[in-house]
């Protein structure tokens, strides 16, 4: 099993939608994404570079330091053809929606049969 962790990236439009989940008027980070994109994060990115694949995560809260201060959104993405996965992120919406985060990474050759595990947490 291959492991990566990455500082997270939170651009603009998922500081608003942050910020709109905490006076109820937004909608909560519920599918990941991956993709073969390979340009660097950015404040001003709205989707991933090339989105290949999208799940809905399964969503939880866990105890980082205390009783549960940290958001968790697991999925493990089934693959069906070959990729170099190199960004995932975090969205609100089965297709388009808000990107609430975003990561780019040294790329991960998957093939068809293999499972794709990506888990965002959020500590507050």
């Amino acid at each position: 099993m291959f492991e990566c962790l990455i500082k997270n990236l939170i651009p603009i439009i998922g500081k608003a939608a942050l910020a709109n989940i905490q006076i109820g008027a937004g909608t909560a980070a519920s599918h990941i994404a991956i993709g073969t994109g390979v340009l660097a994060a950015a404040d001003a990115d709205t989707t991933l570079g090339t989105e290949v694949l999208r799940m809905a995560a399964t969503r939880s809260r866990i105890t980082t330091t205390t009783l549960n201060d940290t958001a968790n959104y697991t999925a493990d993405i089934a693959i069906g053809t070959s990729y170099t996965i190199s960004e995932a992120g975090l969205l609100n919406a089965a297709s388009a929606g808000d990107l609430y985060a975003r990561q780019v990474f040294t790329g991960v050759v998957v093939i068809s049969g293999d499972y794709f595990r990506a888990v965002w947490k959020f500590i507050n």
